[in-house]
């Protein structure tokens, strides 16, 4: 079934038809929570689920409640989570391993790689890391089970922040605005068809109804769009406060403040009050993603939770 195809009701079930999630957004508003809320999710509805970071620290083994990813998958908890493989991608293995593959003597890579003085070359070359990155999440997507199936029917992966998302995305367009025959542009070429596959790739985009996360999501959803021909799936925002009171409960808040009756209690109203300023910000600022960006649009309540329960929370919210 393609996602368009999928009932409107599941917007989760629709978002997981997609192959590989890259998920991104602004430091700070909880994307890697989101990512493995994203591949728990997926595990829990059966699919083989590798959840891949490209960013410089391994975080979502410590949300998981495992040890940190490697660079090779590795299923960190195979009692409580048997379908769902982790993996720390990094990018001087991810080098070796391209090189490898086009010089086919693991001498001529120790050469090229462990050289003091062709490593900075490598590291000085522009986006040689980004792009042996990408080419290890090709190799992933392209990996079969012996019996001809995908190994991972769902990656999810971890993104950089914004910025480096956005730079790591355009790589292989740079590539091939450079470069035009050669082995080099056939890879690049093919990551780039992968990046812009609308039936394998979806890009998410995370963030806070919070006024400058929300400004840098509607600048990132432009630069997307316009900069790099991809049109992200989703938006999910994370941490929306709930229905403070209901209106019977306002009333009688507004019966009760200033009187004697709660004026030992009157700090307990003021946090009340402060929490309803919060939330009416943030519906204000949900309003405002709505009429800016065309992307459906994910909500993830304030949750209480910490570590593994917050993912598995999370996941539970965004499949309700």
């Amino acid at each position: 079934m393609t996602p368009s195809a999928e009932a409107p009701a599941d917007r989760l079930g629709a978002l997981l038809q997609h192959r590989v999630l890259l998920v991104t957004g602004k430091g700070g508003v909880g994307k890697s929570t989101v990512a493995a809320s994203l591949a728990l999710a997926a595990a829990q509805r059966g699919k083989r689920v590798l959840l891949l970071e490209l960013g410089a620290r391994s975080v979502t083994g410590e949300l998981l409640g495992a040890r940190s990813g490697q660079h090779v998958a590795q299923l960190p908890l195979p009692d409580r989570f048997p379908t769902l493989w982790l993996a720390h991608l990094n990018p001087h293995q991810a080098l070796k391993e391209y090189l490898r593959e086009q010089l086919k003597l693991d001498r001529l890579v120790s050469l090229a790689t462990d050289n003091k003085i062709l490593a900075r070359l490598w590291q000085a070359a522009p986006s040689i890391n980004e792009m042996a990155l990408l080419n290890a999440l090709l190799a992933l997507e392209r990996d079969t089970l012996g019996d001809g199936r995908v190994r991972y029917e769902q990656i999810v992966v971890d993104m950089p922040a914004t910025g480096h998302a956005l730079a790591t995305l355009g790589t292989p367009g740079g590539a091939l605005g450079m470069i035009r025959v050669g082995t080099l542009a056939e890879r690049a070429r093919a990551i780039d068809v992968m990046l812009h596959d609308p039936r394998r790739t979806a890009v998410v985009m995370v963030t806070l109804a919070e006024e400058l996360p929300v400004n840098e999501t509607v600048e990132l959803d432009r630069a997307l769009r316009e900069q790099l021909r991809i049109t992200p799936a989703q938006l999910i925002v994370n941490r929306v406060l709930p229905e403070i009171l209901t209106t019977a409960e306002r009333a009688l808040v507004n019966r009760l403040s200033g009187t004697e009756a709660v004026a030992d209690g009157q700090h307990l109203l003021d946090r009340v009050a402060a929490l309803e300023e919060r939330r009416r910000l943030q519906l204000s600022r949900l309003a405002l993603l709505k009429t800016r960006i065309a992307a459906p649009l994910l909500e993830i309540p304030e949750l209480g939770e910490r570590g593994p329960a917050l993912v598995e929370a999370a996941a539970a919210s965004l499949g309700a």
